[in-house]
C-alpha cells in the first residue's frame, strides 16, 4: 500500500506491507481476493471507507504469485540486460496461467522406508522407518523448516505454495489454550489426532497417517505445488527430479538423527517421468530385437535369404520415416505412446511387403522383370485392399477426445500408408534391381554349397601322381612285357619298356590303339553280344598308403547291360603276339564309402609294390 498518510506530523509513508497468516479454510476465498486486487475493486473500496483517501495503489502476493492493481503506475521501460544463461529448468507455461489442478504435486515424507519391499506376502505395503518419532521436538521442527525452505527456494524448485499443517496446527493449539509449536512429548499424537477432526486440520486429514491403534503418529508429509505442468514431458520433469534430490539431501544432512528419519520427495509427475524414462531407454534394444525375430519368421517362411533381408530393409526405412513425421513434422515428444508403437508397427509393416517377396519367390518365370510382374499381378491388388480397408477401420479413433487414442490413430494411419508404399515402391523397385533368381538366396543352395565345400575339402583326389591310391579302370594287362598300351599312340613309355607294368588304363575317350573298343558314334561290334557269363571283373591298382583301399574307393561294377563294356571273344593276331584280352568293365560314379577291413574280391588284379610303377600309372592316366 502506498500513500497513505500518517498522523499530522508531515511525514508521509511510501508504502508498506500486511502479511496476513490464514487457515485452510479460507484458502478458497483467495482467487476472488486476487480478483478484487487486480481489477481495482479493493483499493476503491478502501479510499470510500475513509482513512486511505490517498492510497494510491494495492498489490498481492502468495508465494510466487504476484498481482498489482490496475491503478499501480507503469515504471519507466529500461533496456533490457544482456540475459544470462540460465540453469534452472524452463517452466512450460507462465504460472498465473495455470490453476492448482493443472501443476504437479511434490509431497516430501517423514517415517516411511524410501523403498518398498520387493517380494514377499507384503508386497505393495508400506514400510515404516525405525528413525521416525513425531514426538521429538526436533522432528516438529523439522518439517516445518522443510516447508518453509520449500517455498524460499522457488526459483530452484519451482514450487508455487505449500500445504502444510504445522500453521494451522499452530492456529489450533493456541485456541485451545495450549502452548505454541512444536508440542514437547507424546502429547502430541493426542493433539494432532483431535486436530485432524476439527475445522483447523480437515484439510490435512490425508496427510498425518496413525498407527493401527490410533495412539502414535506414523508418517507425516508436507504437500509443495508447484509451477511444473502435470503433463510436462518427462526429459523435461526429470530435470527437476534431480534439482529435488539435491534438495532433500541437505536436509537430511542438517536434520540426521533428529527423529526424521530419511526424508524423501515423490510425485505422480516423477513416477510419470521414471516410466517413460525407462520406457524411452529399452525401446532401441526391443525395436532392434523385433526387428531381428521378424528377420527370423521371414527366413522361416520365405526360405530366402536374399528376399528377407530386402523385406527387413524395406520395414526399417518404415520405422524410420514414421519416427521421422512424428517427431519431425508433427514435433511429438517421445513418450510411452510413441515407444511402443514404434516397437509393435514393426510387425504390423511386415504382411504387405510379406506378401509380394512371396509371390516373387514362387514365380516360375526366369527373368527379374516377369517375375515381378506376375508377383505384382497376383498379390497388388490384395495388398493394397487390405491396406486400405485397414486405414479405414482406424479413421474413427481420430475423432476420439482423449488424445491418447487420437495419436495412436494417427500412428497406425500413416504405418498403414508407410507400408504399402514400400511395399508396392521400394520392394518391387528393388527386386526388379537385385531380385533373387536361379535359386540365389536360396537356404537349399547355401546349405548344399557348405555341405559340399566340406565333403570336398575332406575327400578330393587330384589326377596324376599321388601318394596314396590310384583309382582307374583296367582294360588289359601284359604282365613283365613292353605293352603296346604303354604310352600315347601305342609307344612305350620313355626309357625302353613300358613303366606301367603292362596295365592299361581306360578313360572312356576315343582310342586308336583299341581295336575293341568302339569309338564314340560307332555301332558296336558283333562280338558285342556275348553272354555276360563269359566276363571277367577287372584288377585295380593300388599302393601302400594309410587311405583306404582303391577296391573301398571306387568298387568295379560290370555292366551287363551295355555292350560296349562287355567281354570279347580274344583276337587272333592278339594271341599271336602273346597279349591278355583287354575286358570291358564299367565304372560307376565314385561315392565315398566306410572303410572296409576285409581284403578286396579275388579278381586278376595284384597289389603294386614298385614305387616307379606307381609313378608311371599315374603318367598314363595323365597322357589318357
Amino acid at each position: 500500500m502506498g500513500g497513505r498518510r500518517l498522523g499530522g506530523g508531515g511525514r508521509r509513508l511510501a508504502s508498506f506491507t500486511v502479511s496476513i497468516e490464514v487457515p485452510s479454510s479460507v484458502l478458497a476465498s483467495l482467487p476472488a481476493l486476487e480478483r478484487a486486487v487486480a481489477s481495482g475493486a479493493l483499493t476503491q473500496s478502501l479510499r470510500a471507507a475513509g482513512g486511505f483517501a490517498d492510497l494510491t495503489h494495492l498489490g498481492y502476493t502468495n508465494g510466487n504469485i504476484k498481482v498489482l492493481g490496475k491503478d499501480a503506475p507503469t515504471p519507466a521501460p529500461t533496456p533490457a540486460p544482456t540475459p544470462a544463461p540460465v540453469q534452472t529448468p524452463a517452466v512450460a507455461q507462465a504460472v498465473t496461467v495455470l490453476p492448482d489442478s493443472e501443476v504437479a504435486i511434490v509431497d516430501v515424507v517423514m517415517g516411511l522406508d524410501e523403498e518398498p519391499p520387493e517380494r514377499g506376502s507384503d508386497l505393495g505395503q508400506p514400510v515404516w522407518s525405525s528413525g521416525f518419532d513425531f514426538s521429538l521436538p526436533s522432528a516438529q521442527a523439522a518439517l516445518e523448516e522443510v516447508c518453509k525452505r520449500g517455498v524460499q527456494q522457488s526459483a530452484q524448485l519451482a514450487t508455487r505454495k505449500h500445504m502444510c499443517f504445522v500453521n494451522d496446527f499452530r492456529v489450533f493449539l493456541l485456541n485451545k489454550g495450549k502452548p505454541g509449536f512444536p508440542v514437547a512429548g507424546a502429547l502430541v499424537h493426542k493433539y494432532l489426532k483431535e486436530f485432524v477432526t476439527t475445522v483447523y486440520g480437515r484439510a490435512y486429514v490425508e496427510d498425518v497417517g496413525f498407527s493401527t491403534d490410533g495412539q502414535r503418529v506414523q508418517w507425516v508429509r508436507a504437500k509443495f505445488y508447484t509451477d511444473l505442468p502435470r503433463d510436462m514431458p518427462s526429459s523435461d520433469a526429470w530435470a527437476w527430479v534431480e534439482r529435488w534430490d539435491e534438495f532433500m539431501d541437505v536436509m537430511n544432512s542438517a536434520y540426521s538423527g533428529s527423529g526424521t528419519g530419511k526424508m524423501f520427495h515423490t510425485s505422480a509427475l516423477w513416477v510419470r517421468a521414471e516410466t517413460e524414462q525407462r520406457l524411452i531407454s529399452s525401446t532401441l534394444l526391443c525395436a532392434g530385437c523385433s526387428v531381428v525375430f521378424a528377420l527370423l519368421a521371414v527366413l522361416l517362411f520365405l526360405w530366402n535369404l536374399a528376399l528377407a533381408v530386402y523385406l527387413i530393409l524395406g520395414i526399417v526405412c518404415v520405422i524410420i520415416c514414421l519416427a521421422a513425421i512424428m517427431f519431425g513434422i508433427m514435433q511429438w515428444t517421445f513418450g510411452a505412446v510413441e515407444a511402443i508403437g514404434l516397437i509393435v508397427f514393426v510387425g504390423f509393416s511386415v504382411d504387405y511387403s510379406m506378401h509380394i517377396a512371396e509371390s516373387f519367390g514362387q514365380s516360375k518365370e526366369q527373368f527379374r522383370y516377369d517375375k515381378v510382374k506376375d508377383a505384382v499381378r497376383r498379390t497388388a491388388g490384395a495388398v493394397l485392399a487390405a491396406g486400405i480397408t485397414s486405414a479405414l477401420a482406424g479413421l474413427p479413433i481420430l475423432l476420439c477426445t482423449i488424445q491418447l487414442f487420437v495419436q495412436f490413430g494417427v500412428m497406425f494411419v500413416l504405418n498403414v500408408a508407410l507400408s504399402l508404399f514400400f511395399s508396392l515402391g521400394f520392394m518391387t523397385a528393388l527386386l526388379l534391381i537385385i531380385g533373387p533368381v536361379d535359386n540365389f538366396g536360396s537356404c537349399n543352395t547355401i546349405l548344399d554349397l557348405l555341405y559340399r565345400r566340406q565333403r570336398d575339402d575332406t575327400n578330393a583326389v587330384v589326377p596324376g601322381v599321388v601318394g596314396g591310391n590310384i583309382v582307374g579302370t583296367v582294360v588289359g594287362t601284359n604282365p613283365g612285357g613292353d605293352y603296346k598300351w604303354g604310352g600315347p599312340g601305342g609307344a612305350p613309355l620313355s626309357g625302353g619298356p613300358s613303366k606301367s607294368g603292362g596295365y592299361k588304363w581306360d578313360t572312356g575317350e576315343d582310342d586308336d590303339d583299341d581295336p575293341k573298343k568302339p569309338q564314340k558314334g560307332a555301332p558296336p561290334s558283333s562280338s558285342s553280344s556275348a553272354s555276360a557269363s563269359t566276363q571277367m571283373a577287372s584288377p585295380e591298382v593300388t599302393t601302400e598308403s594309410s587311405e583306404p583301399s582303391a577296391a573301398t574307393l571306387n568298387p568295379v561294377e560290370e555292366d551287363s547291360n551295355n555292350p560296349e563294356f562287355n567281354s570279347v571273344e580274344p583276337e587272333p593276331q592278339m594271341q599271336a603276339a602273346g597279349l591278355s584280352e583287354p575286358t570291358r568293365v564299367a565304372t560307376p560314379p565314385r561315392t565315398r564309402q566306410p572303410p572296409q577291413t576285409e581284403p578286396a574280391a579275388a579278381t586278376m588284379g595284384r597289389q603294386v609294390e614298385d614305387p616307379a610303377t606307381t609313378m608311371a600309372l599315374g603318367k598314363s592316366l595323365q597322357d589318357q
